[in-house]
């Protein structure tokens, strides 16, 4: 079982609510279906724990949104029909 005292409890659930109202409107966005790069950028800021800056040093190529994860893709990662 983790130790955790209830003062460290609050600070976390403090954190994570200040985390989600940096984003509440990117969320709505992208949950509205309204922007694909919002929903993308969204999914990779949850995946890397809120951390901006780790989605740009991410290093799983074999997740399908790697190559949009900046907001654009590269030659290699579009399909030729």
């Amino acid at each position: 079982m983790f130790d955790r005292s209830k003062k460290d409890i609050i600070r976390d659930i403090k954190k994570a609510s200040a985390v989600y109202v940096a984003v509440h409107g990117m969320y709505r966005a992208a949950w509205a279906g309204r922007s694909r790069s919002r929903a993308i950028r969204a999914f990779c800021l949850e995946c890397m724990s809120w951390v901006s800056p780790e989605v740009r040093s991410c290093t799983s190529l074999a997740c399908p949104l790697y190559e949009y994860r900046l907001g654009v893709a590269t030659d290699a990662s579009v399909d030729s029909p």
